[in-house]
């Protein structure tokens, strides 16, 4: 099994949410710095995003 290079995915993925088309609250549950990953996945957020950089919970 081969794993693809994301990266180059990541200004189409991210377009629709800048045009507003797609609201990131909906899928997102928290933005978290990736320095919490190791505490932060075992509290079994939902759809977390890490962060490079001080993140917030989403309301």
């Amino acid at each position: 099994m081969s794993r693809h290079n994301v990266r180059a995915h990541i200004p189409d993925a991210l377009d629709p949410a800048r045009s507003g088309k797609v609201d990131p609250v909906r899928v997102v549950s928290h933005v978290l710095d990736r320095e919490q990953l190791p505490e932060a996945l075992p509290e079994g957020h939902l759809k977390p995003v890490f962060v490079r950089g001080r993140g917030t919970a989403l309301p």
